[in-house]
C-alpha cells in the first residue's frame, strides 16, 4: 500500500502573538504607548523642570543648579540610574557621605549615557544612592526607588 503525503499543516502560532499585541494596543490607544516609553528614560533641562514635573525621582541632595539631568528605569523592579551636571556638586552636607573605599559595584541597570567604567572621583553614598563624578558630570545609581 503506498504511503500517501498529507500538505504541511500551517502553524498560525507564530502571527497570533503579534496580532494580538497589536490588537491590545490599538484598543488601548497611544497612552499606553507612550506610558510604555516614558518608563524607561526621563530626561530634564534642570532641577526646577524635573521637580515641576511632579512624578520626577530627583532626589533632594541634587544640587538646585544642576543641568542636563538624565534618569533611566529598568522595566521591572526599584532602582533608577541618574546623571546631571552641576557646578557646586553634591555636597556632603546635603544628607551624604563619604563611600567606603574600594571600587564600586556596577549598577544591573544600563543606559547608553552612563560610563562604561564606574565613576570613581568624589564618591559619596546619599540614603540608597552611590554618587560619583567623572569629569564635569555626577552619576548615581539609586537603588530604591
Amino acid at each position: 500500500m503506498p504511503l500517501r503525503s498529507r500538505p504541511p499543516r500551517r502553524r498560525p502560532l507564530l502571527v497570533l502573538p503579534a496580532l494580538f499585541v497589536v490588537g491590545a494596543l490599538a484598543l488601548t490607544g497611544c497612552s499606553t504607548v507612550a506610558g510604555l516609553l516614558s518608563r524607561g528614560a526621563a530626561s530634564y533641562e534642570d532641577k526646577k523642570e524635573a521637580m515641576a514635573a511632579g512624578n520626577s525621582p530627583v532626589p533632594d541632595w541634587v544640587p538646585e543648579d544642576a543641568k542636563a539631568i538624565r534618569l533611566a528605569f529598568p522595566a521591572e523592579g526599584p532602582g533608577y540610574l541618574l546623571a546631571f551636571t552641576s557646578k557646586s556638586g553634591v555636597r556632603l552636607a546635603d544628607g551624604c557621605a563619604a563611600a567606603p573605599t574600594g571600587t564600586p559595584v556596577a549598577p544591573p541597570i544600563s543606559a547608553d549615557w552612563w560610563p562604561h567604567r564606574a565613576p570613581t572621583d568624589d564618591r559619596r553614598t546619599c540614603g540608597s544612592a552611590e554618587v560619583a563624578r567623572a569629569g564635569g558630570t555626577w552619576y548615581a545609581w539609586v537603588k530604591e526607588s
